[in-house]
């Protein structure tokens, strides 16, 4: 799920956090998972803190980012990001997490 979440971001230059979001969603139906939470990754220099519904969707790979992945942080250094994909089993009870640098790996 990784690689192919990889690569469809490699292949969209101008993708954004909302496409990203779908893309790996459509993954997750696919292979038989439901996504577990509302984003899928995360600026690495963004930590999701006690209160994660406050943070700026901007910082998130999610439905409501429409910006797109490939730019500069507030400090203007290229952003990267992180995918944090939380899945579930809704017929057997269980789930998991995969997590790894997108853009650096």
């Amino acid at each position: 799920m990784l690689t192919d979440s990889r690569e469809v971001f490699r292949r969209h230059e101008n993708i954004t956090g909302r496409r990203l979001h779908a893309e790996v969603r459509d993954l997750a139906h696919k292979a038989g998972w439901c996504l577990g939470s509302w984003h899928v990754g995360r600026l690495t220099s963004t930590s999701i803190t006690d209160a994660p519904d406050a943070m700026p969707e901007e910082e998130l790979i999610a439905f409501d980012n429409s910006r797109p992945l490939r730019r500069n942080d507030q400090a203007g250094f290229p952003a990267h990001w992180v995918m944090e994909i939380h899945l579930l089993d809704e017929h057997g009870g269980y789930g998991g997490m995969l997590k790894q640098l997108l853009d650096l790996a």
